[in-house]
């Protein structure tokens, strides 16, 4: 038969363990409490917000993410890859993207040229490091990557005050970049320093 997503998610609690690899709906999706992914999973919406108020956690090393919005808002208001850190983070067609704080292999936000807000601390291993492609880009926390590659259409400025930006490991890669169509890279008050 015929696979029809549900319209809303709405769940609160103590807390959720989702065992499969795919949540569809038309509408938003809301989880008000910790959620535990032990496997590879895709959030999926086709015209709502995907908000996430409190952490969301890999059960095992290596777990990934994929949030595939119709052009929401997708927040995350809590740490991501708390006690295990996730493999690949990817976001899909967001209108905006929040951010608290990331530990992962890789973190990859592309498509529907979102508004970026990176609030948290950014800590991510893989050599592919972080790779941003949308709108304007704000920095709040300390980016720690292997790799850094922004093309924003718009500024890449911080949120407030400088934070560093360390791309450190065994194998930095050479090509890091950062490009601010139409915008600016940091300000004169708070430049941004790579």
């Amino acid at each position: 038969g015929e696979i029809v997503p549900i319209a809303g998610i709405d769940l609160s609690g103590a807390g959720a363990v989702l065992a499969g690899n795919l949540v569809r709906s038309t509408g938003g999706q809301l989880y008000d409490l910790p959620v535990v992914l032990p496997l590879d999973i895709t959030f999926e919406t086709i015209s709502g917000n995907l908000t996430f108020n409190d952490y969301l956690i890999g059960s095992a090393e290596g777990t990934s993410v994929i949030f595939s919005l119709g052009t929401g808002v997708l927040t995350v208001s809590n740490d991501m890859g708390v006690g295990n850190a996730l493999d690949a983070v990817s976001v899909f067609n967001a209108g905006e993207v929040l951010l608290e704080g990331v530990n992962a292999s890789t973190l990859r936000i592309s498509g529907g040229l979102p508004t970026i807000y990176l609030n948290g601390p950014i800590t991510l291993s893989s050599p592919v490091g972080l790779i941003l492609n949308g709108g304007p880009v704000f920095v709040g926390g300390e980016i720690d990557a292997r790799r850094l590659f922004a093309r924003s259409q718009g500024s890449f400025v911080y949120s407030s005050t400088s934070v560093p930006i360390n791309l450190s490991g065994l194998a930095v890669l050479g090509n890091n970049y950062i490009n601010a169509v139409g915008g600016v890279i940091g300000s004169v008050i708070n430049p941004v320093e790579v």
